[in-house]
């Protein structure tokens, strides 16, 4: 992900392509809905009414297998109607013309029949993404795992470096995996060709690091929380028949408070509540 899940929040659009968060990413789910409080606008691209689409502006039920005929027919209208970044597009990219050519024939006419969307949805499609101030774009397996996957995701990048929503926050290219826990087991170095961090299993220099990390004496912060504890000196007990002692001190097992010295002639019961309240 180019951008963390917490920046949707805040973005002026979410398009969601081939994705369905509120099944398999409940807590990315709950920040779309956060956006859509936050008056978001959200495009859905699915071929089945997802519970996303419930409250998308707009939901392109477009055919199986027709995926890069409707971004780049997106692209063709962003180009088109001069709606693309161009300071960003000439300073941060690369291929432009290439790509101006590459869409130039998918005109939203043309793939009216191939994608099952109207002319006028994908313009309008287009003109709501790339007129939103900041746009996040999420993908998941419906994307990745498809013949044309390598394919699509450089066709959804391309319209977010086309609208020069990278590299800032609450934008970006955001795909995530199959299920919840997968990305963070993947993080920690649990699949087969990748060390923590994502280095490669092969680089000599990666084994040599992790080897070491693994022999290293690594401390949890529940180790370190005992050391502490074990650390400290007993908690001395209360002079008999003395109120106003500012250095005695009360520990609750946890932590220690140090007494103020009472206000005026308190007695030990007024002092007796001012612990109970700070142990609770």
């Amino acid at each position: 992900m180019s951008n963390a899940i917490t920046e949707i929040d805040n973005t002026d659009l979410v398009f969601i392509f081939g994705y369905n968060p509120a099944d398999s990413h409940p807590i990315v789910a709950n920040h779309v809905i956060n956006a859509k409080r936050n008056g978001a606008k959200i495009i859905v691209c699915d071929p089945r009414k997802i519970e996303t689409a419930r409250i998308a502006d707009m939901h392109i039920a477009l055919k199986n297998g027709s995926n890069i005929a409707l971004l780049n027919a997106i692209g063709h209208v962003i180009i088109e109607e001069d709606l693309y970044d161009k300071s960003f597009v000439a300073s941060r990219s690369e291929g432009f013309e290439e790509y101006r050519k590459i869409v130039e024939g998918y005109t939203p006419e043309s793939v009216e029949e191939i994608t099952g969307v109207s002319a006028q949805e994908i313009r309008a499609c287009a003109r709501m993404y790339a007129s939103a101030k900041s746009a996040a774009i999420l993908w998941g397996m419906g994307v990745t795992q498809f013949y044309q996957g390598v394919e699509t995701v450089r066709s959804l990048t391309s319209l977010a470096i086309l609208t020069g929503n990278l590299g800032k926050p609450h934008v970006g290219v955001n795909p995530v995996r199959g299920q919840n826990n997968v990305q963070g087991a993947s993080d920690a170095g649990l699949i087969p060709m990748s060390f923590p961090d994502y280095r490669p299993t092969r680089d000599e220099a990666a084994r040599a690091a992790t080897a070491a990390a693994a022999t290293s004496r690594i401390s949890t912060p529940l180790q370190r929380k005992k050391r502490r504890r074990s650390s400290r000196s007993p908690p001395q007990a209360r002079p008999s028949g003395v109120n106003n002692q500012s250095e005695w001190r009360y520990s609750n097992g946890i932590q220690r408070v140090r007494a103020p010295p009472p206000r005026s002639s308190a007695s030990s019961a007024s002092l007796s509540r001012y612990f109970l309240k700070v142990g609770q």
